[in-house]
């Protein structure tokens, strides 16, 4: 909760901070945040010669790849399934994917932690609308998902998942994927 609350402060932030930087002629900045919930060690770490402050695990190199996913799907905030059900009810959170990120074979589902709980950018309705886009998807109705994500666009114009989700739907209508396609998006950079 600590970690959702500090994000959404940090991109609050950066809005102010953005609007003063374009006053006196500057670019503004943009920042992704991963968070993700999970056994890491933390401490410092090395040898003699040399150590360092530092977090090491899987939870934390999954958070690292989510932080990197954010400018795939156009959005400030994502964590894994472990911290959107930690957090329950306390954020407004919206399953975006599954995912295999680099480095890891095991499949992610990722979030987009959309704001605190109460008043948030997406209602319920909307959050089932996309679900259901997202579940056409996985199921290969590209009908049924092109549709339902043109009406959330429509609601919700310029929305990066669901823009980067009718983009994948239409190239695999161009190019239907084989019987191995498990809906999992393969995460290639960091």
């Amino acid at each position: 909760i600590r970690a959702c609350r500090t994000a959404l402060a940090m991109q609050a932030g950066l809005g102010a901070l953005n609007e003063r930087w374009r006053a006196r002629g500057l670019p503004d900045l943009a920042i992704g945040i991963g968070i993700n919930t999970g056994a890491m060690a933390v401490g410092n770490m090395g040898s003699e010669v040399r150590f360092d402050y530092t977090v090491l695990g899987d939870a934390v190199n999954l958070a690292a790849r989510l932080e990197g996913l954010t400018r795939e799907y156009q959005v400030d905030i994502l964590c894994g399934e472990a911290t959107a059900l930690a957090v329950g009810d306390a954020f407004v959170t919206r399953e975006l994917d599954q995912v295999r990120v680099k480095g890891r074979s095991a499949v992610a589902r990722i979030y987009e932690v959309c704001g605190a709980a109460g008043p948030a950018r997406f209602s319920g309705d909307d959050l089932a609308a996309f679900a259901a886009a997202l579940a056409a998807y996985r199921g290969r109705d590209w009908d049924g998902a092109e549709s339902r994500l043109r009406a959330f666009l429509s609601a919700h114009p310029g929305d990066g998942p669901a823009t980067v989700l009718a983009a994948r739907v239409a190239a695999l209508r161009a190019s239907a994927p084989g019987d191995g396609w498990d809906g999992v998006y393969d995460q290639l950079s960091k």
